[in-house]
């Protein structure tokens, strides 16, 4: 099991926005979060990304607000390619939102058998 801990406060995953051209981009914010995040990610853990299926556990703390599902895919997406190869290896996600005083994700990967 890898055990890891992003000491910020999640954001929800932003929608893709339309620019001046045309061209669609993801927001400021959610670039920054999953930038940062994957900064600790790398920090924490040096192998190679998992292989096979995976069951991950996400403990939000600080009570951040959005829905779940978009906490939890801003930070699936700063981890992909450095924990995992893709989130589609994820066959069980348990998340949880805690209010705590203190800012930080708790996650836990474990590959399935």
């Amino acid at each position: 099991m890898v055990r890891l801990e992003i000491p910020l406060k999640a954001i929800p995953k932003g929608r893709p926005r339309s620019g001046k051209q045309g061209h669609f981009y993801t927001p400021s914010a959610t670039r920054d979060f999953e930038t940062a995040s994957s900064w600790y990610l790398r920090e924490q853990y040096r192998d190679d990304p998992l292989t096979g299926k995976l069951n991950v556990t996400m403990l939000l703390y600080g009570n951040p607000r959005g829905d779940l599902d978009n906490l939890a895919k801003s930070v699936l997406d700063a981890a992909q390619g450095i924990i995992f190869k893709n989130d589609s290896q994820i066959d069980d996600l348990w998340i949880r939102r805690e209010k705590k005083k203190i800012d930080m994700i708790l996650m836990l990967v474990e590959q399935r058998e």
